[in-house]
């Protein structure tokens, strides 16, 4: 990892349920709540994507898609 802000990969894409998301974005050793509303654990916590693939890797992941389909 070359950035300390960048969250590191922590699930297999085999092995994500429909409601995994990564911890809390202000303290990644706390579990995002199961109780918050869809809205909170989207604005509050690290997404389903980026932890599986990371911070680095969904960043680049995310612009070869917009270089191949700009739409």
């Amino acid at each position: 990892m070359t950035n300390k802000n960048s969250f590191p990969p922590m699930y297999g894409s085999n092995h994500a349920g429909p409601y995994n998301v990564g911890p809390l974005r202000s303290d990644w050793t706390q579990n995002c709540p199961f109780d918050w509303t869809n809205e909170k654990r989207e604005r509050e916590c690290i997404s389903q994507q980026e932890a599986i693939y990371g911070t680095e890797r969904l960043t680049r992941l995310e612009e070869i898609k917009k270089n191949i389909d700009p739409t």
